[in-house]
């Protein structure tokens, strides 16, 4: 019964983490996290004395494909720590705190093989502003959004992107943009985290995320 009381309190009292990787490509065999941006969202505000930013080295070569993505060039990576010498503030920065991230199936992936390699019990599920944008859009009676990339959803919702695909300036456009959201969620009546938790994943957001539209 606690753990009911604590999903359905308002979202305004909880912590959430709001995370996002740039990594050398998207093959959980082969891939890894080049860098990561973390912004905390406490009390229904932006924590910037929390938030976070690493570029960490990987052990791979990062391909120039991805470099054309991310921009993160290997002389940038000279000096950067590897990921298992910072994984303990990344993890500490997420303890206690819900996830929140953009197609989060990405970070759940590469957060859930950092937590098997700590023999940590891996987070199973996180608050995706795609599936909230799709849930607010249904409850609003609006049209669902035409695209997920990040950019076009805060177009949408009139948060500023200037620039995206750096993990920092990703994760603070997404915690802006799930702000936004859970506002006007909650304005219609769904307040709760568990609201957040559970926006209905409808055939338009699981399309979104799977890629028939892109999202990243």
């Amino acid at each position: 019964m606690s753990g009911l009381r604590r999903r359905s309190r308002s979202w305004r009292d909880a912590s959430f983490a709001v995370l996002d990787f740039e990594t050398t490509g998207l093959d959980l065999q082969r891939d890894h996290i080049l860098s990561y941006g973390l912004v905390p969202v406490v009390g229904g505000r932006i924590h910037m004395p929390g938030a976070i930013y690493r570029v960490v080295r990987p052990p791979i070569p990062v391909p120039p494909e991805s470099i054309r993505v991310h921009g993160i060039r290997p002389t940038e990576l000279t000096g950067a720590p590897e990921l298992d010498k910072v994984s303990d503030e990344l993890l500490g920065a997420l303890e206690g705190r819900m996830l929140v991230a953009h197609a989060s199936g990405i970070e759940l992936a590469f957060l859930g093989r950092l937590y098997d390699e700590r023999g940590r019990r891996r987070p199973r599920r996180a608050i995706d502003v795609i599936d909230l944008a799709v849930e607010l859009t249904s409850r609003e009676g609006a049209a669902p959004p035409r695209s997920a990339r990040l950019a076009d959803l805060a177009e949408r919702y009139g948060v500023p992107a200037a620039r995206t695909h750096h993990a920092f300036g990703d994760a603070l456009i997404t915690a802006q943009l799930f702000l936004v959201l859970a506002t006007r969620m909650e304005r219609l009546g769904a307040a709760g985290v568990r609201d957040l938790v559970r926006a209905e994943r409808s055939h338009t957001a699981k399309s979104l995320s799977a890629g028939t539209l892109a999202t990243r």
